[in-house]
């Protein structure tokens, strides 16, 4: 135990071997990472469309905001199921920022790939994290801040032996989950979720919460009290709570009107920019 920085653990004090492995090897990825003088995040869903990418644009608009140049940032999607340019990438190149997405990607799960993979028509598992490996240190190169979006849930592309937590691995970096809001069922959702990535050894950040209800009893203000709630009394864990995004009216018709999304993501999680 010498050397184990105990404040990985919920109160300090790991209660089995389990936990204290997890905790080793996850402590030992985000030490692996931190040298590097490009930031890195790996931006993964609980579940698909709960709005990963609109909380990357979010963490863009953001950057781009607090005096980030559009040449020290980049955006990419390592795997992805489409093929299609979307959102994101529009937006990326309104503000010139690079980026990597669609049939640009390293990997592509176009139909019929996974079976053809297990034929042994695809190369290896290594392989294909190799090549998202280079492609995302090549884009990092004299970036300041580089957003790595996910694809569906965490455990995509484990048939390929390709999942989010092997990516984010390959990528070197931290992971900011994306829940769906609520109470009892977010908190369990990320639970979930985020055990998931430390099983692989991969270091989670904390959690943005997605699509809270503007008004009632599962209001984004209500559940925003009753999830910060359950994260403090979680002791030192390390896991952040960054804030819960509602679903706003304002941005039906998404794919066509970007600028909502930025100003409600921005206006509702949690972000502290330090000056640069």
């Amino acid at each position: 135990m010498a050397g184990l920085d105990k404040s990985y653990f919920l109160d300090g004090k790991p209660s089995t071997m389990v936990e204290v492995n997890q905790a080793i090897h996850a402590g030992t990825e985000l030490r692996r990472m931190l040298p590097l003088t490009c930031v890195r995040v790996f931006v993964a869903g609980a579940v698909t469309h709960v709005g990963k990418t609109s909380v990357c644009l979010g963490l863009l608009a953001a950057l781009r905001k607090a005096g980030f140049a559009a040449n020290e940032l980049a955006y990419i999607k390592p795997a992805t199921q489409c093929e299609a340019p979307d959102l994101l990438s529009k937006w990326c190149a309104k503000e010139g920022i690079e980026y990597v997405a669609g049939e640009q990607a390293p990997l592509v799960f176009y139909s019929g790939f996974t079976r053809s993979f297990l034929a042994g028509e695809q190369g290896t598992s290594a392989q294909w994290l190799q090549k998202i490996e280079a492609r995302i240190a090549e884009l990092s190169a004299g970036k300041r801040v580089v957003i790595v979006d996910g694809v569906g849930f965490p455990a995509v592309g484990s048939i390929v032996g390709v999942d989010n937590a092997d990516v984010a691995r390959a990528s070197r970096a931290p992971v900011l989950l994306v829940c769906k809001s609520g109470v009892g069922s977010a908190v369990d959702s990320f639970s979930l979720n985020s055990s998931y990535f430390l099983a692989k050894s991969v270091p989670v950040l904390g959690a943005v919460f997605n699509l809270g209800d503007t008004e009632g009893f599962y209001s984004s203000d209500k559940c925003r009290e009753s999830i910060e709630a359950w994260f403090a009394l979680q002791g030192g864990r390390r896991e952040r709570f960054y804030g819960v995004v509602p679903k706003l009216s304002e941005l039906d018709g998404l794919r066509n009107l970007y600028a909502d999304a930025e100003n409600a993501f921005s206006s509702n999680v949690g972000l502290r920019l330090r000056d640069r």
